[in-house]
């Protein structure tokens, strides 16, 4: 197996038990590493035959360590978007089409995403007026879906505050109840 740690001056040997413990050790502080520096690293762990992972603790902890990172940058995303596009609607398609386990959290049910921006029929005989779900989950239920439609600030505005339905094309599956 090859290193994938890219350096043309490499002189070919095998590090030896403890040499990387050892090297590691010198150091009371890893907080200037770069990028490079966590790529190599990367690559080392990516190189390391499974064999030698014998500690499912060190796995754990570094599984949860990777996990606050992902969801830090989650809500950072989440809170650039809020703050700075928080009418564009393709871009929240986006953010929640690359993060769908977040919609998932929604159902009571499990459910998978089938297809973002999903066409959900409508159709005229001219073919007009097609109706589009923003995500289309399936449940694990025979031939059962879940539809979900996003709404931006304006539009969660223009419903709280008219009768009015907060897109026009919106479709009732039923008749509306008298009272």
């Amino acid at each position: 197996m090859g290193s994938s740690i890219p350096n043309q001056s490499k002189i070919p040997r095998t590090l030896k038990s403890g040499e990387l413990e050892d090297f590691l050790g010198q150091f009371d502080s890893y907080n200037k590493i770069s990028v490079k520096d966590i790529d190599a690293l990367t690559a080392v762990l990516s190189d390391l035959p499974t064999t030698k992972i014998t500690s499912t603790s060190h796995v754990v902890k570094t599984k949860e360590k990777m996990d606050v990172i992902y969801l830090e940058d989650i809500i950072n995303q989440y809170q650039s978007l809020l703050k700075n596009s928080p009418t564009e609607e393709e871009k929240w398609q986006q953010f929640f089409q690359s993060h769908t386990w977040t919609l998932t959290h929604l159902f009571p049910y499990e459910v998978i995403l089938s297809k973002g921006k999903a066409y959900v029929g409508g159709k005229t005989f001219e073919n007009d007026e097609g109706r589009i779900v923003d995500f289309l989950f399936e449940t694990g239920f025979k031939d059962n879906f879940a539809l979900l439609r996003g709404k931006t600030e304006p539009q969660l505005s223009r419903s709280k505050h008219t009768s009015e339905p907060w897109r026009q094309e919106q479709i009732s599956l039923h008749s509306p109840s008298p009272g």
